[in-house]
């Protein structure tokens, strides 16, 4: 029998074992999102390792925090960087070049389900498109 070869830009190519460290990290994102949540908070943290150092501009937008921000010191730099290894890695996961990056990129970006008239996208649609674009009908 022939054993085929797992291709080294798998999703299993990019995991590693979780270690204590990342049961803190998650719980502690778990719980800093509580937070967010039930203070009603969620257009004013972003969940990122840091806002960029240019904060005017997430201050603009009315972001005022990065989820980290709202763990406790002793553990916040943990938390950052634990972050940003798992983000690093989930868009590596998805980039181009990879079994799922390549995958995704021949999906469509939306979908036009004409038998029930819905519209499927990631994320949804503006108010703007829906009112403006779509109300004119099929083109």
């Amino acid at each position: 029998t022939i054993k085929k070869k797992e291709p080294t830009d798998s999703p299993t190519h990019l995991l590693r074992p979780l270690d204590r460290q990342d049961d803190l990290v998650l719980d502690l994102l778990l719980e800093a999102s509580m937070e967010v949540y039930a203070h009603n908070a969620h257009s004013a943290v972003r969940f990122v390792p840091t806002l960029p150092s240019d904060r005017q501009f997430s201050m603009n937008r009315g972001i005022r925090f990065a989820i980290t921000d709202i763990i406790p010191p002793e553990h916040r730099m943990l938390a950052m960087e634990r972050l940003q290894e798992y983000q690093d890695r989930y868009l590596n996961a998805f980039r181009s070049g990879t079994v799922l990056g390549d995958w995704l990129e021949s999906r469509p970006i939306a979908h036009l389900a004409e038998d029930v008239k819905t519209l499927f996208v990631h994320g949804g649609v503006s108010e703007g498109v829906g009112t403006g674009y779509l109300s004119r009908g099929k083109e």
